[in-house]
């Protein structure tokens, strides 16, 4: 986790553990729109690109605490990489993830991530939906890079 903490004007780089507190005071909003009205903390979830305004805390060489529970957070856009595992169906992807925002997909845990527990998002079987996009060179086997926003959290359906 690499984080750009900003106090007072001055910003500190930050490798290692980034904890993020956020609550129902938190503020989401995503690049692009200008309410928060349509966002809540439920549409951050599991690989999502998240910058975080809140009160930095217990900083060390290796861990950082952020509260924005009284603050904000953006979404923005996350890359995935992966293979294809089958054929697309229509407007979808199914990938063996190697890489979700520019982290191992190993690293992550995706529980909670479903509507159900048995359909919690899976590194082997990440499921995209491309809505009409050509995926014409998307076929089994093949390395693909998409980019786009995570489905929010508890909402995900099995493939």
């Amino acid at each position: 986790m690499r984080a750009r903490c900003s106090p007072r004007g001055h910003q500190l780089a930050h490798r290692g553990t980034a904890t993020v507190k956020i609550g129902p005071n938190t503020q989401v909003t995503q690049f692009g729109g200008a309410s928060t009205e349509a966002n809540g903390i439920a549409d951050i979830s599991v690989g999502s690109l998240v910058y975080a305004f809140g009160t930095a805390s217990a900083i060390s060489s290796s861990s950082v605490t952020l509260d924005a529970s009284a603050g904000r957070a953006r979404l923005g856009q996350t890359t995935a990489s992966g293979t294809v595992t089958g054929e697309p169906a229509t407007d979808e992807l199914t990938l063996n993830l190697s890489t979700l925002g520019g982290r191992s997909a190993a690293s992550f845990d995706f529980t909670g991530t479903g509507a159900t527990a048995g359909a919690d998002a899976s590194a082997t079987a990440y499921l995209v939906t491309t809505a009409d996009l050509t995926l014409t060179n998307a076929t089994t086997g093949e390395p693909v890079q998409v980019t786009g926003s995570v489905t929010p959290f508890g909402v995900r359906r099995r493939p």
